[in-house]
Order: structure tokens, then C-alpha cells, then sequence
């Protein structure tokens, strides 16, 4: 009942621990995941029977492979620079090339010595 609920939570857990806070609109990539990739995935994630982390990895790697297929990454760049993020005290926008990175080590770390669940 709460899967998705339990989702974001572990998104914001993970996104932590890639040193960008834990706001998930710091950067449309994390935005994107929070808003529409959650929203999407969680629910395959869940039939899967995913446990919550595996279900956060699954809908980060389910989102980042459609933005790439259905946009351009000229078409990316424009919508990360015209993307607002209201920052508040130390905090500022991260550019999307950067929380890829960040997002994606985090996804290859994980699952660097074990298969993903999902494949």
C-alpha cells in the first residue's frame, strides 16, 4: 500500500549518499526520477517483487532509458537549462551531465558484485 511512498524515501536516501542533499528537484534528472520515473516504475518494480532499494535502482535505470530514447541530448541539455530550481542556503541547481553521473556510479556500485533483480 505504501510501496511507493517507501520509494521515495530510499530515493532520497540514495540520492544523499551521491553528495547531492536530499531534495530530489536539486537537478531535473532527480526531479524527473521523483516526479514521473517513481510514478511509472514503481508499480512494475513492485509486481516484480522488488525490495525498496532494488525497486529506487529499477525505476532510476527505467527513467534515465527513456529520456535517452525518446530525446536527443541536445534536447536534454535544453531542458536542464531551462529547468528552476529555487535554491535555499548553500544549495544550488546540479547540472544533469553531473547528477547522471553521480546516479549512475551509485547504480554500478550496487550492482557491481550481484545481478539486478530485475533482468
Amino acid at each position: 500500500m505504501f510501496y511507493k511512498a517507501k520509494v521515495r524515501m530510499e530515493f532520497q536516501r540514495i540520492i544523499a549518499e551521491c553528495m547531492m542533499g536530499n531534495n530530489p528537484s536539486i537537478s531535473y534528472l532527480t526531479n524527473l526520477i521523483m516526479t514521473q520515473g517513481i510514478k511509472l516504475y514503481a508499480p512494475s518494480a513492485k509486481r516484480l517483487g522488488l525490495e525498496i532499494r532494488d525497486a529506487v535502482f529499477f525505476c532510476i535505470e527505467r527513467t534515465s532509458e527513456e529520456l535517452k530514447k525518446y530525446s536527443s541530448f541536445s534536447e536534454i541539455m535544453d531542458l536542464d537549462n531551462s529547468y528552476e530550481f529555487r535554491a535555499y542556503g548553500d544549495y544550488r541547481k546540479i547540472p544533469y551531465i553531473d547528477s547522471e553521473e553521480r546516479i549512475m556510479s551509485a547504480l554500478g556500485k550496487e550492482y557491481s558484485n550481484r545481478e539486478k533483480p530485475w533482468n
